[in-house]
């Protein structure tokens, strides 16, 4: 793997990942079916990459930056899957599909806020890693990869 493909595989997880924000906004108010937003970790391309190809990279001395990455990155996953079972359920494959959100109580309310707002730092945690990332793999020397 070159530098320039990790760095571009950074690039695409950052912008997946401002876009994969944006749907979980629109899940949590309702406007789209939440059946398109990825709950599981492996189901984005990033985690796939960072499972396979990103977890070669582990092995070169001060990346243990991937570590933190894989946590982060698990616990916005982790964070949408609660505020998916929260407004939709846990319903079968057709509620999913047709998203209907169930209606809330003031209690449930305050929780998806509070869910909502751990995802939120979390997610800027993960940004931030994946920076730091970039700039390591930018500097690293070609032959450690």
């Amino acid at each position: 793997m070159t530098k320039e493909k990790i760095v571009h595989k950074i690039d695409e997880a950052l912008q997946e990942h401002k876009e994969w924000l944006e749907e979980v906004r629109r899940v949590r108010k309702g406007y789209i079916t939440p059946f398109s937003v990825p709950q599981d970790e492996s189901g984005c391309a990033f985690g796939n990459w960072l499972r396979n190809d990103g977890s070669k990279l582990k092995k070169i001395p001060g990346f243990e930056i991937l570590e933190l990455i894989g946590k982060y990155h698990m616990l916005v996953h982790e964070k949408y899957a609660k505020i998916y079972r929260l407004c939709y359920g846990t319903g079968g494959f057709l509620s999913k599909l047709l998203g209907t959100a169930r209606k809330l109580r003031y209690d449930e309310k305050e929780e998806l806020k509070r869910i909502y707002k751990e995802l939120l730092k979390n997610s800027q945690m993960l940004r931030k890693k994946l920076l730091q990332l970039k700039r390591l793999v930018a500097n690293v020397d070609e032959r450690y990869l």
